[in-house]
């Protein structure tokens, strides 16, 4: 089974619906305008320190990627790197080269953040088939650096609608082919320093002023009828329901034509307004499994739901989200529990205000065998109201 984050989760992502997008609160790289590309450029020469071995490079450029232009501002950024005229143990000629990996920069304050090395395509497969690339050409010496996390430090300080970004990095994990004198062995002890000016430039090539900011995310309203009606008061029972839930496995789906899910609001306009859970429910379940048993859908502990506003590289949307377990049993198999959260894509404003789950949101088997799958999704869409059966809407500022 492949379940779009989880099955409470869904309940969140019912109760808490409409939800367009959340941006975290935080430190963001920020532009002026949008679409914005970021380019940097070497303000340092930039030096590689690996065991008692060193690759400098005069000339390092970096590049806003995947997206090239973002749309928005983020709490991280993706950047593809070109190293130049470099040098190892102060004399041989080296290169550095990427290959299928990028940086991602990542803000913690205002002024300092971490670095990840990661692939292509948001998954690390490219980076781990080809990582980093190190050579010192005349001796054969080659390094290899591949995927990491949590790389401290980066520094940002923002200078007139540029971002000064001082790298210096320890502890990067690294493999070398031992060959010819100098070349290190393997090691988690290499480092990384150089200095870059990076800017930011519109779709038609202009400069576009760029800074690293702290930015309070907007609160998040639910209202009574309308966008214009009146907040739904605190301890107010808020009901979701369906008639299209599906799990989708690739042995077959789990369908139910019926699905209930309620929380109590303990807050509202908020920045992160809570959703208690209380219930959910599931019926009228059926499989397409071989021998088509019947399936029974039970949650785990109910917990308490967060609805706020999310930003992302590409798109905002309202996000309901809750950490969840959900346990699914056959009338002829085994009982399969699954951990996982869930998302609503593109949630309505409202009225009517519809949380729709599409399956896209990966959660992992807890337990179980055959037909339980070790990932599953889930599809369905909620229409939320509260117990009383007035319509729902939600807004920020």
């Amino acid at each position: 089974m492949r379940l779009s984050k989880t099955l409470g989760a869904v309940l969140f992502a019912v109760l808490a619906v409409g939800a367009i997008a959340q941006a975290a609160s935080g430190i963001e790289f920020k532009a002026k305008e949008y679409p914005v590309r970021v380019l940097a450029k070497q303000k340092t020469t930039h030096e590689f320190k690996i065991g008692s071995s060193e690759i400098k490079c005069t000339e390092a450029s970096f590049s806003s990627a995947e997206p090239e232009f973002l749309k928005e501002k983020s709490t991280t950024i993706l950047l593809s790197a070109t190293y130049g005229k470099c040098t190892a143990f102060g004399l041989v000629e080296a290169t550095v080269k990427m290959e299928g990996c990028l940086y991602l920069l990542m803000t913690s304050t205002e002024t300092e953040g971490t670095v990840d090395i990661k692939g292509h395509g948001g998954t690390n497969k490219t980076c781990e088939e080809k990582p980093i690339l190190l050579v010192a050409k005349a001796v054969g010496c080659e390094v290899t650096v591949g995927v990491q996390s949590g790389l401290k430090t980066a520094t940002y300080k923002n200078e007139s609608g540029k971002v000064l970004t001082t790298f210096s990095i320890s502890k990067i994990a690294y493999h070398s082919n031992e060959k010819g004198a100098g070349c290190p062995k393997n090691g988690e002890e290499a480092t990384y320093k150089g200095e870059v000016e990076a800017e930011g430039f519109n779709e038609r090539g202009e400069s576009d002023g760029i800074e690293v900011g702290n930015t309070e995310p907007p609160t998040v309203t639910f209202h009574e009828g309308s966008t214009t009606g009146t907040a739904v008061p605190t301890g107010t029972t808020l009901v979701g329901k369906s008639t299209n839930f599906v799990i989708h496995m690739a042995s077959g789906n789990v369908d139910c034509t019926g699905s209930t899910l309620e929380g109590t609001l303990e807050s509202n306009k908020t920045q992160q307004d809570k959703l208690k859970m209380t219930a959910s429910g599931y019926s009228g379940c059926t499989t397409t499994f071989t021998g088509k048993p019947t399936a029974t859908i039970t949650a785990g502990t109910l917990e308490t739901a967060t609805v706020a506003w999310w930003s992302m590289l590409t798109k905002a949307w309202w996000l309901p989200f809750i950490p969840h377990r959900m346990m699914l049993t056959l009338s002829s198999g085994p009982k399969c529990t699954y951990n996982g959260g869930i998302l609503a894509d593109d949630p309505t404003e409202g009225p009517p205000l519809i949380a729709k789950i599409v399956d896209h949101v990966e959660v992992s088997r807890e337990s179980g065998e055959a037909p339980c799958e070790a990932s599953a999704e889930l599809s369905g869409e909620y229409t939320i109201k509260t117990a009383a059966g007035k319509e729902l809407a939600v807004t920020t500022p």
